[in-house]
């Protein structure tokens, strides 16, 4: 991945991920996902937004625990439903 090319395809990652965790069920991590591609979406257009980049990062910490939380709401759901 070229730097330049960097805002795009966080842009796409974030959406392939938002559409994986709406099939699950998994809101949050989604909403959160939907915020990483808007914000790739800013940072890829032509007068670019460091800020942007900045906020992607914020919210990949966030991706983090919330990954561990569908983790545990999937299992859960998996043990109850079979």
């Amino acid at each position: 991945m070229g730097a330049a090319n960097a805002p795009a395809e966080v842009a796409a990652l974030g959406h392939f991920l938002k559409g994986s965790a709406s099939a699950l069920g998994v809101q949050r991590l989604g909403a959160t996902c939907q915020d990483i591609e808007h914000h790739g979406q800013l940072a890829a257009s032509p007068s670019g937004n460091n800020e942007a980049m900045a906020r992607i990062g914020r919210l990949l910490g966030r991706v983090e625990g919330e990954c561990v939380a569908a983790e545990r709401w999937l299992g859960r759901w998996y043990a109850e439903e079979g």
